[in-house]
């Protein structure tokens, strides 16, 4: 929903979002709109590729482990910093609506999710290896 929510406004959309942040919307704001949603994406989608066993034939789990790692980075931590920063008021002034704290939180919460994920498969794939 995160990742959805992140092409919406990406791609032009206005709900959730104040009248500052329309009038300021520039391509940088477009680009990093859309480059948030990846992360979202990929954290969800290495998490589930992590999490149902399917890593692949080939690759083993590098490309799903790369992917996971990739995107719960970056969403847990452009997440955690827009949360506070809106939240304390020091971000957007006085601009960031209860839709956006929301989406804010739900990005932190995705990379929460995923980095959950990636560590509990990093500890059984550790449990199986010998000493």
């Amino acid at each position: 929903m995160v990742g959805a929510t992140y092409l919406y406004w990406g791609f032009g959309g206005s709900a959730g979002l104040s009248a500052l942040q329309r009038a300021e919307r520039t391509a940088d704001w477009t680009v990093v709109s859309v480059v948030h949603a990846a992360c979202a994406f990929g954290a969800g989608l290495g998490a589930v590729l992590l999490a149902r066993g399917r890593s692949g034939r080939r690759g083993g789990a590098r490309w799903p482990l790369a992917v996971a790692w990739t995107g719960s980075a970056a969403a847990l931590s452009w997440g955690a910093w827009l949360t506070i920063a809106s939240l304390a008021g020091e971000f957007e002034g006085a601009s960031a609506t209860s839709s956006t704290c929301l989406t804010y939180a739900g990005q932190m919460i995705t990379g929460l999710l995923g980095v959950a994920v990636l560590t509990r498969f990093l500890m059984a794939q550790r449990a199986d290896r010998p000493m």
